[in-house]
């Protein structure tokens, strides 16, 4: 036998006893924002009233994405096609409206640049790596100061939107 058949065929002893490795179920595949949201709140970075802050935002921007639309037909399938697209852009129209308006409210209270950082990193455009590098801070350190930006605008986003419900509500 020579050299190079010694030396496959070891390898094939080899590779014969390892023991198959179990393929894990796939896990259902989630957003990248809503995991960078999941993460700062499960490593207690940012607040629950941050988080819930969070949450609906990211469910603003997917809903002006078309992220969450259905082609499902209204009703039964019947009726007016043109009143259905009527009605639906009535729903952008008022969803665009609805987005204006919170986005003028966060701008009060972080500014124009915090509001297209949260907007970012919630609707899932840029993480804080790519954040730090469009904005031009390099290494970790940008990554770093771009997280803690987010966090910092997220706290006073809700501590803001805290009073103004509180406010509302008296």
């Amino acid at each position: 036998m020579s050299r190079e058949e010694q030396v496959s065929a070891r390898k094939a002893r080899r590779h014969s006893r390892r023991p198959a490795r179990a393929v894990p179920p796939r896990a259902a595949l989630r957003p990248r924002h809503l995991d960078t949201l999941e993460t700062e709140f499960k490593c207690g970075r940012i607040s629950a009233a941050a988080h819930q802050l969070g949450r609906r935002l990211a469910r603003v921007y997917e809903q002006s994405t078309g992220a969450l639309a259905s082609n499902w037909p209204d009703g039964a399938g019947g009726g007016d096609p043109v009143a259905r697209a009527a009605s639906a852009t009535a729903r952008r129209v008022d969803l665009a409206r609805q987005i204006t308006d919170l986005e003028s409210d966060m701008r009060t209270v972080i500014g124009w640049t915090g509001v297209r950082l949260v907007r970012a990193i919630l609707s899932g455009e840029h993480n804080f790596t790519s954040w730090a590098l469009v904005r031009g801070w390099d290494g970790k350190r940008g990554q770093m100061d771009a997280a803690a930006l987010w966090r910092s605008h997220m706290a006073d986003l809700a501590e803001h939107m805290g009073r103004a419900r509180e406010q509302r509500c008296a």
